[in-house]
């Protein structure tokens, strides 16, 4: 691929700069509502830095904005390597898999007649 657009490059990074400013109003004036808003920029920040794992490490150091959430960039590199791209959306993907004992599945079930 040719890698991340100039309007995926400026959206997780307005999304950073978004994150810490309200981080800082947060410091200043704390309120829930505040709060939400500063961990929605932080969500999207993580989200969105998925995308620069599957870069060269020499062009990819907004990955790093991954570890904002206190989640290991470095683990997590290794682990959806391992997990997702050899057992692409199948049960032996952790990222599928994971949330399913908790009710979610991500893959699709069979219907039994009721």
């Amino acid at each position: 691929g040719t890698g991340p657009t100039l309007l995926s490059t400026l959206t997780v990074d307005f999304l950073v700069v978004s994150f810490f400013l309200m981080l800082g109003l947060l410091g200043f004036y704390p309120s829930m509502p505040l709060a939400l808003v500063t961990a929605i920029f932080l969500g999207l920040s993580n989200i969105s830095a998925h995308n620069w794992f599957h870069q060269s490490d020499k062009k990819a150091w907004r990955r790093f904005y991954f570890d904002l959430s206190l989640t290991s960039s470095r683990d997590w590199r290794v682990s959806h390597a391992l997990s997702h791209h050899l057992y692409t959306n199948t049960y032996q993907d952790m990222e599928v898999s994971a949330f399913e004992p908790y009710g979610l599945s991500f893959l699709p079930i069979e219907k039994t007649a009721s």
